[in-house]
């Protein structure tokens, strides 16, 4: 097996060339009059510098902040800057380009069934204890250990059969089968580290008081308000790029939740937040006009859309799903709600997305929905609604609250759909009621974005094993597509893989049971006096060289 040796892989030159490319792109303009009234200056409300403070807004409540429980990507923001991955990315570097975390080089078995990673030495968690083989160990065998009753990060694992410590700093990850996304995975917030000691400890709590070896330490997490961490000052192991090198520059950050559009767009206008994120476009725009720095980071992962249950009647009926896809025109809501600032999406994985398949299996085509749906005897009422046997076409919606754009996205779709005789009912609810709903099953339509960081995200999304209380919000179970994700996860050939994925794409979107609208990207609003935020491909913030 070839060594890769990062430390050595990764030049000055290599590393000019990733910041050259950037971690996202301006998208307006700053405006020089501000069209917001009694607001602070865009500067922002933050002690600048060495040591200085940064308050950054969640649109929701992390569920976790233990890498193996939590699902939402509020808890890898938070994460990010608790833990450490063995590997690194950083968004605008190139997709074969990995970065020493605690990891300094790594080799492939020939079958692609053993990785093996010599590790820092001198990295301490949190608590005081060391970072060593036996600590990865301990994080991978507790991600499959049934007690954990790890969802996402046990799929993002993949078929892990064991680790094997060879020496200190020396370990092996074994697989079942040839893993071919491992390490693009193991980049992902869900694979970081954390310390055996505090996991064992802590128990079921250890999700409220996480240790890892990041550049900052948690300190206090006070439930709908906020999570505090404070500077790890023994930091020295982040990725040696955009500015990544510890310790952390700033003192403190606070990590805000603040659930709405409005509501994260006044705090940043009074200083309460430095950077703001999740909002409305309307809201992006007003604020950039006014002054305040705007930052669009593609994402790699799931589009923004909506998912169709195929359980649940009426979208249990192929041809009602496929009417729905003809029926909605995707770029008037792009353009209408999200102000044509993000690409369009055509299939299940954004376009920046390895084995991202180009095929367009639907397009804005009223006549076709409408006779799709006549062949499914649903016949055109007088008032504008088909039925059939007495039953009205209505469709189910369940929105989760706090912005993203799924409810006025959802309004404009449901209207789309309204010409071709189907009724909708929008439901908005908290996160809580909105995972028990979709869990349940009680929806027809619900909105879904995903970051992930390698298309192996689709076992997490579409298998039958994540149907209930699994991600798998619609409901799909296809022995033949999980054999499909299986083997293709297994693919160690990089073009081969990509086929394979491309394939399982227009599968997926033959079932026709998501709705693409755009791909993900994030929207970052800050104070001018923030610089220095490097973004992962899964937007997530790094925050060691940030200053504010």
């Amino acid at each position: 097996m070839a060594e890769n040796n990062l430390e050595k892989h990764v030049s000055r030159r290599g590393l000019l060339q990733m910041m050259g490319g950037g971690a996202g792109i301006a998208l307006f303009g700053a405006g020089a009059a501000s069209l917001l009234s009694g607001c602070a200056a865009p500067n922002g409300g933050g002690s600048g510098g060495s040591g200085g403070q940064i308050a950054i807004g969640l649109f929701a409540e992390p569920d976790s902040l233990d890498p193996a429980a939590m699902h939402l990507l509020p808890s890898y923001q938070v994460t990010s800057s608790i833990y450490d991955q063995l590997l690194w990315k950083i968004a605008g570097q190139p997709s074969d380009r990995y970065l020493p975390g605690l990891a300094t080089s790594y080799s492939v078995s020939p079958d692609g069934k053993t990785y093996t990673f010599k590790l820092r030495k001198g990295v301490m968690f949190h608590d005081g204890t060391p970072f060593n083989a036996s600590a990865v160990k301990a994080t991978f065998d507790r991600i499959v250990a049934p007690a954990t009753k790890s969802v996402s990060a046990k799929s993002v694992l993949g078929p892990y059969r064991s680790s094997t410590v060879v020496d200190d700093y020396t370990v092996q990850v074994n697989f079942s089968a040839a893993n071919g996304g491992f390490l693009n995975n193991v980049t992902s917030p869900l694979l970081a580290i954390v310390s055996p000691t505090a996991a064992g400890k802590q128990g079921s709590l250890f999700g409220r008081h996480p240790v890892g070896t990041g550049p900052f330490k948690f300190s206090s997490w006070i439930t709908g308000e906020s999570i505090q961490l404070v500077r790890n000052e023994e930091y020295a192991w982040g990725p040696d790029t955009a500015g990544l090198k510890g310790p952390a520059k700033l003192s403190q950050v606070t990590f805000r939740i603040v659930t709405t559009s409005p509501s994260q767009a006044n705090a940043l206008q009074s200083g309460a937040l430095q950077v703001a994120q999740g909002m409305d476009i309307s809201d992006v725009v007003r604020l950039t006009k006014a002054g305040f720095r705007q930052k669009v980071v593609g994402a790699s992962g799931v589009p923004f859309g909506f998912v169709l249950n195929v359980q649940k009647a009426p979208t249990n009926d192929l041809r009602v799903r496929q009417a729905i896809q003809y029926a909605t025109d995707a770029q008037a809501i792009n353009s209408t709600v999200f102000s044509d600032v993000y690409e369009s999406a055509n299939t299940v994985l954004t376009s920046g997305m390895f084995g991202h398949s180009k095929t367009v299996s639907y397009s804005y085509q009223p006549d076709r929905a409408a006779s799709l749906l006549d062949q499914a005897g649903w016949t055109m009422g007088s008032d504008g609604v088909r039925r059939k046997g007495g039953e009205s076409l209505q469709l189910s919606w369940l929105i989760e609250s706090g912005g993203f754009g799924f409810q006025d996205a959802a309004e404009l779709m449901s209207a789309q759909l309204q010409k071709a005789g189907i009724a909708s009912q929008i439901t908005q609810a908290a996160t809580p009621q909105y995972v028990a709903g979709i869990e349940a099953g009680s929806m027809n339509v619900s909105g879904l974005y995903d970051y992930a960081a390698d298309p192996y995200v689709l076992n997490t999304l579409f298998s039958c094993a994540e149907v209930g209380d699994g991600p798998n919000d619609a409901h799909f179970c296809s022995p033949q597509i999980d054999a499909q994700i299986a083997a293709a996860n297994a693919t160690i050939d990089a073009s081969a893989r990509a086929a394979a994925y491309e394939a399982i794409e227009d599968e997926l979107m033959q079932q026709a049971m998501f709705v693409p609208v755009y791909s993900l990207a994030a929207v970052y609003v800050t104070a001018t006096s923030v610089s220095g935020i490097a973004y992962t491909p899964l937007t997530v913030p790094l925050l060691t060289g940030a200053t504010a």
